[in-house]
């Protein structure tokens, strides 16, 4: 099997609209974060945004997606045994997460951070041990 690269200009675009929604989110709450924000704070147009993202839920769990995977990288756990302390570290990671988005979310994601909270965590484990 053969790995197709992406292209740069793609990964370039993508980072700048993750970015640009990371910024926002600290200064706005998601439910006041719109589009035409994102694609301002990116300098993009609305087209290249719904290229990359159906919408704005679809870059909400991507981008949160990215940062739990970033955070739970499995090189960290990769050599440990599945031990008392490896289940804390990662339950550390996981809560640090959620502390972070407490004040980013509006009320009502709690079941769509589960999700990713449990997908991330169930496809790390499955890559490192």
């Amino acid at each position: 099997m053969t790995e197709t690269k992406v292209d740069p200009r793609i990964l370039r675009t993508r980072k700048l609209i993750t970015d640009a929604f990371i910024e926002l989110s600290g200064r706005k709450e998601f439910k006041d974060i719109t589009v035409k924000d994102i694609t301002a704070e990116a300098m993009i147009n609305r087209a290249t945004f719904y290229y990359h993202f159906e919408d704005i839920y679809d870059l909400l769990e991507k981008a949160l997606s990215e940062v739990l995977l970033i955070d739970l990288n499995c090189n960290t756990y990769q050599n440990n045994e599945l031990n008392e302390e490896t289940l804390v570290d990662i339950f550390k990671v996981i809560t640090n997460f959620q502390m972070a988005l407490s004040n980013r979310c509006h009320r009502g994601y709690e079941d769509t951070i589960a999700r990713i909270i449990g997908t991330n965590l169930k496809s790390s484990y499955i890559k490192c041990w």
